[in-house]
């Protein structure tokens, strides 16, 4: 995987940064952390420009969570009318819109770097129940750019154990997920109790 992401860049450079991290962040199950550290150690090497390439990266993965919001507010209204139907899942609807709107901003920021897995559909989430893109925007920008800088300078920092890291930090993530998804359904048992 690291010799395709290493190629990947050296033919194309930053464009392909571009557009692997923008179709990660629409939720395409590509190896966008692994790219990161890969560029950081192509950036580390001086073979490209690291101010460039985090340019192009940030831009991309923010045009993906842009894409990803604008496509849960187009899609929105269609949505909530068909959930008029299901009382049940119009009742949820509401009580994810109700979470949105209260944790709507630390999740965007987290879900950029810390939590990653989730991000796109935290953009898609976020649109549906009407987040304010206002608010959306930066947080998306400040995640990406962190989320960004970090794996590049880990990538740096790593040199050759990049694939091992790109393994760690994937872990890691998905760990973090799942540690959110039990301490939300122990939440919910509790409530429930």
């Amino acid at each position: 995987m690291t010799d395709a992401a290493l190629s990947l860049l050296g033919a194309w450079g930053g464009p392909a940064l571009f557009a692997v991290l923008l179709l990660g962040a629409i939720g395409l199950p590509l190896p966008s952390t692994a790219l990161l550290l890969a560029t950081g150690v192509v950036a580390a090497a001086g073979d490209v420009d690291r101010w460039a390439m985090a340019a192009w990266g940030i831009c991309g993965a923010v045009l993906g969570d842009q894409f990803g919001y604008a496509l849960g507010r187009l899609a929105g209204p269609g949505i909530e009318q068909r959930l008029v139907r299901h009382p049940s899942l119009a009742a949820g609807f509401a009580r994810a819109r109700d979470i949105t709107a209260r944790w709507g901003g630390a999740g965007v920021f987290f879900t950029r770097w810390l939590l990653s897995p989730i991000g796109p559909a935290v953009n898609v989430v976020a649109g549906v129940a009407a987040y304010p893109w206002p608010r959306f925007a930066p947080l998306s920008l400040a995640g990406e750019a962190l989320w960004v800088w970090l794996f590049m300078a880990l990538g740096a920092a790593a040199g050759r154990g990049v694939e091992e890291l790109a393994a760690v930090a994937g872990n890691v993530s998905w760990f973090l997920v799942a540690l959110l998804a039990a301490a939300v359904l122990g939440w919910q048992l509790f409530r429930a109790r």
